[in-house]
């Protein structure tokens, strides 16, 4: 159950999220090198702007819904998870989180999103307000877990174990069918 899982530190969250920060900025701007070359012209800022929210969104909602985890969150071996059951959040409760997040900070002109933030100082679960919303948890996992979920591992022991199967041959049937 999630509530004996340790809860991440707002430390750890704040340099996972400053470490996403600068991830998306050079994904930004090697986006913006090889798509917005037009010589002479400059860039336009309307075409920066919507490009700049498109790939933050896309960055969260993928990496969260994908792995519970965000790279910068990897470096730093904490994972989102439901509160409920401990478990993946997938892309719909991701989507919510991240949504929550902007929807509160557009509303609110950006204080919103502070108070959002801030609230895990006094909260005794750690939570913020778009964890509230979404009923997720950050929990420490460990230091770059490549798969928190234990999917990939799951996975590939099942393929090991087909393939020492299919090594070993088939099972030895020839006491079957006779009579003693």
């Amino acid at each position: 159950m999630a509530t004996r899982l340790k809860r991440a530190s707002g430390t750890r969250r704040l340099i996972a999220h400053i470490i996403d920060g600068f991830t998306l900025w050079a994904l930004f701007w090697a986006f913006v090198k090889v798509s917005f070359t037009e010589p002479g012209n400059g860039y336009d800022s309307r075409k920066l702007w919507i490009t700049a929210f498109v790939l933050t969104v896309l960055y969260h909602w993928l990496c969260n819904g994908l792995w519970g985890q965000t790279p910068g969150k990897m470096a730093l071996g904490i994972q989102i998870i439901s509160r409920s059951d401990s478990k993946q959040i997938g892309f719909g409760r991701a989507a919510w989180r991240l949504g929550f997040t902007m929807i509160l900070s557009f509303v609110t002109v950006g204080v919103g999103a502070l108070i959002d933030v801030a609230w895990l100082l006094w909260d005794r679960d750690r939570q913020t307000l778009h964890d509230k919303a979404a009923r997720t948890l950050v929990v420490e996992v460990g230091h770059g877990n490549p798969d928190p979920y234990g999917h990939l591992n799951r996975n590939r022991n099942r393929a090991l174990r087909s393939i020492s199967r299919a090594r070993s041959g088939p099972p030895d049937r020839s006491d079957r069918g006779a009579t003693p």
